[in-house]
């Protein structure tokens, strides 16, 4: 059984929480155009981060929708 609740979806993607938690909303992406990683180093400090490419029209979507 799922715990996903969506906010908002299409055939591109998919926006939505888990059930059980309110602090994280996850995208799914079908067709991700581009993705990246990095992580950053400050001393003993770690930071990483993520850059999703999203077409344009699927986050126009989302805004309308959710």
């Amino acid at each position: 059984m799922s715990t996903k609740m969506t906010i908002s979806s299409d055939e591109g993607y998919h926006l939505f929480k888990e059930a059980f938690g309110d602090e994280v909303v996850y995208l799914q992406l079908n067709d991700c155009k581009e993705l990246s990683i990095k992580d950053n180093y400050f001393g003993s400090q770690h930071e990483r981060q993520i850059t999703i490419g999203i077409p344009a029209e699927i986050w126009e979507h989302i805004l309308k929708n959710s």
